[in-house]
């Protein structure tokens, strides 16, 4: 078989999907509750668009976002 590439079997390529998914929204979701905290902290506009901007990609994550 000197002339076949290996193939990826397609369940591999759903799991690597998964874990990139997960991974990102663990990212997103701290990064989101970090933004949270800090307006908390000192509520300011600039802080308050920090928490808009990470929940729109929070709920893009989650696929809420039209």
């Amino acid at each position: 078989m000197a002339g076949k590439s290996p193939m990826i079997n397609p369940s591999v390529l759903v799991f690597l999907a998964a874990v990139y998914h997960a991974c990102t929204f663990a990212a997103d979701a701290e990064a989101y509750l970090k933004n949270l905290r800090r307006l908390g902290a000192n509520p300011s506009m600039a802080n308050l668009i920090r928490v808009v901007v990470a929940e729109g990609v929070l709920i893009k994550d989650l696929g809420l976002a039209g």
